[in-house]
């Protein structure tokens, strides 16, 4: 198992400790307001609490269209469904999730989570991974801690980054899950729910929800996460580059808003999956429309050759985009906003249209070969 630390107890104790030592003196104290707020009870959290919360938090540090960005985001995703039953535990819930006949013994990826869960802290973690370990699917239920007191982040990106590091589910509180997805190295492929541990309350009955810097830590995580962006020429950033950089274009007789929004739509297999992500916009709310998809089979060997279609008819047809690109030099085109594939091929395919379009003698038409050959090896690798 992913999380074989034997430590569980010494968190347990090392946080629960000061709780202990306060207890006297809170008994002392029997007031009707200390009755009233022992027996709170609130109503269970939904996924509409959670749009509520995010338009809420944004409302006074963002525009409207950013804000309605934002939501868009959430409004083509899907929710999980809702626990059964109240008392259902973490185990039986996430069984009801995903049928135990899909869940893998071990990942074929390392380091890439099926299930994000995300708790209010490392006391609360340790809880929920107790659980899952007395769980009789405890085998499948393979999963990795997140969070400030488990180990330093430079410790937790090495071990991340290490082709042995496997495990199924992911539990860790805001913050260090932010932080260690700026730091690139969780595979999201496998990725099928974030779960938010939002009725929870600790001993003084505070929900994640409650709590301001977990909140804005909250807010930050499912709202900021850094996707696409522009490149950098020779030290010098090119908005024109950005995948996600609303700008219009026809290809056969459709018109598309980015080329993220083209690429999402080139992964689909119907009709109604196509309109559903053509509708979706053009920036992070199109990424997140691709990912309710099912996914052509063909895809893992034509998705280079889909970016570089949608980026071509992007410039060709719009004349301030490909002048800027084509004045940007010879120099090596980076991105670092993506993956470490996307970066590369997205680099690559700026410069193969950069030459192609430019057509600026034989280092152009040399440059524009090389990668066109590299794109088509890889498309013959992935068939």
């Amino acid at each position: 198992m992913a999380d074989d630390l034997n430590d569980d107890d010494y968190y347990l104790q090392e946080e629960v400790r000061p709780q202990e030592m306060e207890e006297p003196t809170e008994k002392k104290v029997k007031t009707k307001k200390n009755q009233k707020s022992s027996t709170i009870k609130r109503a269970v959290g939904t996924y509409s609490d959670l749009v509520s919360t995010i338009r809420i938090h944004y409302k006074k540090t963002k525009s409207q269209y950013e804000l309605d960005e934002v939501i868009s985001i959430f409004n083509s995703s899907i929710s999980a469904p809702a626990p059964s039953s109240i008392q259902l535990c973490l185990d039986e819930y996430l069984n009801e999730l995903i049928p135990t006949s899909k869940w893998s013994k071990q990942s074929e990826l390392s380091s890439a989570p099926m299930v994000l869960i995300i708790a209010q802290s490392a006391l609360r973690c340790i809880e929920l991974g107790k659980i899952l370990k007395s769980s009789s699917s405890a085998k499948l239920f393979t999963f990795h801690y997140l969070f400030a007191k488990h180990k330093k982040l430079s410790e937790q990106i090495e071990l991340l980054n290490k082709p042995t590091t496997l495990f199924n589910i992911i539990i860790g509180t805001p913050k260090r899950v932010d932080d260690i997805l700026d730091g690139k190295c969780l595979n999201m492929k496998r990725l099928k729910f974030v779960l938010i541990d939002w009725n929870y309350q600790n001993i003084k009955q505070q929900r994640l929800i409650d709590l301001n810097q977990l909140k804005t830590e909250l807010c930050h995580l499912l709202c900021e996460q850094k996707m696409g962006g522009p490149a950098d020429i020779d030290g010098k950033s090119h908005p024109e580059t950005d995948n996600f950089l609303p700008c219009k274009f026809v290809i056969d007789g459709i018109t598309y808003s980015s080329a993220e929004n083209y690429f999402q739509c080139a992964k689909t297999t119907n009709q109604a999956d196509r309109d559903m992500v053509l509708r979706s916009g053009p920036g992070t709310s199109a990424w997140a429309a691709g990912q309710r998809v099912k996914i052509r089979d063909d895809w893992e060997s034509i998705k280079v050759d889909a970016m570089y279609t949608g980026n071509l008819a992007k410039f060709q047809q719009n004349d301030e985009l490909r002048q800027a690109l084509l004045s940007s030099g010879n120099g090596s085109v980076r991105f670092t906003g993506s993956t470490a594939f996307w970066n590369y091929w997205n680099g690559l395919i700026m410069e193969r249209i950069r030459a192609e379009l430019r057509q600026n003698g034989e280092t152009d038409a040399r440059r524009a070969a090389e990668i066109r050959d590299e794109m088509e090896k890889f498309a013959r690798q992935g068939k």
